[in-house]
């Protein structure tokens, strides 16, 4: 199993969330603020915010565990085999893995987890802050049962 990070989309309640039918839901979760989010026509353009120029937000998603033919079939729906996105680790806000043996009832989520980075200009894209919500997201366009990796 792999932990993913969903930040659009695939999250619970929102258009795509059925690719991650049978997956477990881990819980929410924020990135390190090194991202920006835009708006590429109704889906989250996840980038990193070094090489804009600008200062990274935290950006606010779900942590899953898939297993490896999800992760396979995601990468047809976001395109990576055209260059689209690409599949990279994403840093997570938090330090969960200090004081461990503390406070052992203490959230011990990963530093980092698997996710999407859109790999094309984002220059023409409004940025959307740090949530994707439903009012930007393209209701059910695709479905993973079209998609057979």
């Amino acid at each position: 199993m792999t932990t993913l990070f969903v930040y659009g989309s695939l999250k619970r309640g929102f258009s795509n969330q059925q690719w991650l039918e049978g997956q477990t839901f881990v819980g929410t979760a924020a990135t390190a603020a090194l991202y920006r989010m835009f708006d590429y026509g109704g889906f989250p353009a996840l980038v990193l915010a070094a090489p804009l120029g600008v200062p990274g937000v935290c950006i606010r998603g779900e942590l899953w565990e898939v297993e490896p033919v999800t992760l396979d079939r995601l990468d047809v729906l976001e395109g990576v085999p055209h260059g689209l996105y690409a599949r990279a680790e994403i840093r997570l806000a938090g330090d969960r893995d200090r004081d461990r043996d503390r406070d052992p009832d203490r959230d011990h989520r990963p530093h980092y987890a698997i996710g999407y980075l859109y790999q094309k200009t984002v220059s023409a894209f409004p940025d959307v802050g740090d949530t994707w919500t439903p009012a930007l997201d393209l209701a059910g366009l695709r479905s993973p049962e079209r998609v057979n990796p």
